[in-house]
Order: C-alpha cells, then structure tokens, then sequence
C-alpha cells in the first residue's frame, strides 16, 4: 500500500495539506507522531490517508519535530508538495515550522503553510473556562465518579430511580483531558437532578460531595455555551470535506453566544466566558 502511494504522489501535480499530531500512550511511557496528508486527487476527489504513526520518544523540541517530519516527507516524495501543516498551538510544533519552511521550501514563501488547529484552541479555552467554574463542575463529576466506583452504591441508586417512577440511569464518564466529556456528563445529569440531589442527600449522606440547585442552574447555563463550541468542534474535524471557510462562522457563533450571557446575573458565568475570551 505504501508503494501504491508513493507512485500515486510521483504522479500528482498539485500540493496536498497535512495533519500532524504528537501524543502519549496511557502510562505516558511512549510518545507517537502521527500524520495525515489529505489532498484533491487527479479525478477531483478529496482523499485522506495516514502516512505514519511512528514512535517518538526523543525530546519534544522542533528540531527534532522537523526532523522526525522531513524523513517521513522524503520517504513518500513529498518534501517539494507540502501547502500546509495543521499543527496544535504547542510551542515546539509551532518552532518547527520555520525548519519545515527552510528544508521544504513551500509556495509563495510558505504565507500559508502553517495552520493552527482550530479544535485544539477551542480546547484551550474552554479547558480555562471550565477551570473557573470547578468549584460548581466538580460536585456534580464526584457524584457520577461516585457511582460508577462503588457498585453496591449503583444498585442503591437503581433502586432509588424506581422508587421515584424514573429510569435507572447509568451517565457518561468523565475524560479530564477532553472537555466534550464533562459537557456529554453534565446533559446526561439534567433530567435527575432532582433525584440526584435526592439520592446524595438522603441515601448515600457523603460527606465530600454536596449537590445543590445553583449548581445545575450555572451548569445548564455553561451547557448552552459549550453546546456552541461542541457542534464547532464537530464539523471542523470532518476529514472528507474542506473546513477551513467554516472556521469565521463558527467563531461568529462563539462570540454570539459570549454577547449573549456577558450580561449574566452570575459573577461565576461572566468570569468564565472572560477566561475563555483572554485566552
């Protein structure tokens, strides 16, 4: 298959665009760079394939990113087509790409070559927000944490649901480095929150973990914020289809949605869109 590709790239006249991500395994014990190349074939079809996966356990430094990066490029001919590398904000990949831009020598001086992910920054800036709001967040992730660590507890709360005519439930879990997580775990609590409250007030009585209606008020609130930020994130990862022109809509959208709630009532609310616009 990698031959096959590499005479598919011999033969194309134009340039193709690349994606580019380093990432650590589960015991951070091994590193990886990952590449994609996407491109508009012959026949006028986008196409995408993995070019490598490989380990890259050296220093993350951006000499040595070009340079893991250069020897891929050159094993599929690719060093004089490269338009751009979508790269995330980190600094060493972002130094990088002025030795990319010296060994590939990219069209009209590289303007274009690269672009930042528009994903990893709404990452960043919600990461910050929802940092802001921990102390109304956290509650709520304890108490599902609770839950999914103690079975006899699981069996108590199924048995609470059908006391109270409702569904046994069984809700998302939390990913700490994925923020989409913690907003899939807040909408799959909206519909118990009442019998949550309930459960932890009268049932299980744990001291560490207090559930109050301010919170899931200020939680329904930041929902419909990070509901803006989720469908972003959604369409922009698509791989079949161009996503660049959509970045300006969806930046218009997030900047409705902060217009929107500056004017909250909740001190709490306005800090957090702040963050999230500082950053």
């Amino acid at each position: 298959k990698k031959n096959e590709l590499i005479k598919e790239f011999a033969s194309l006249d134009n340039k193709v665009s690349l994606c580019s991500d380093i990432l650590s395994d589960y015991w951070q014990s091994c590193s990886y760079m990952g590449i994609t190349c996407h491109w508009i074939d012959n026949a006028w079809n986008i196409q995408k394939r993995l070019l490598a996966y490989r380990c890259f356990n050296d220093p993350h430094t951006a000499q040595n990113i070009s340079h893991l990066m250069f020897i891929i490029l050159e094993e599929y001919g690719l060093t004089s087509k490269i338009f751009s590398i979508s790269f995330d904000n980190a600094s060493a990949n972002t130094c990088s790409i002025n030795e990319l831009i010296r060994m590939c020598q990219p069209s009209i001086g590289g303007k274009f070559f690269h672009i930042r992910c528009t994903c990893h920054i709404f990452n960043l800036c919600v990461q910050d927000g929802l940092r802001s709001l921990e102390t109304y967040i956290k509650p709520i992730k304890s108490a599902i944490l609770y839950l999914w660590t103690h079975p006899q507890v699981m069996k108590q709360w199924g048995k609470f649901c059908k006391l109270n005519g409702m569904r046994a439930k069984r809700f998302a879990r939390d990913v700490p480095t994925r923020w989409n997580s913690t907003y899939k775990l807040l909408l799959s609590t909206f519909d118990y929150k009442d019998l949550l409250c309930g459960f932890f007030g009268q049932v299980v009585q744990s001291s560490s973990i207090y559930l109050y209606a301010n919170q899931w008020n200020i939680c329904t609130t930041i929902c419909e914020i990070l509901k803006v930020f989720n469908d972003a994130t959604v369409q922009l990862s698509g791989v079949y289809y161009p996503t660049c022109h959509l970045v300006v809509t969806h930046l218009c959208n997030v900047a409705c949605i902060f217009s929107e709630h500056l004017n909250s009532n909740e001190p709490p609310l306005i800090e957090c869109i702040i963050s999230m616009k500082t950053k």
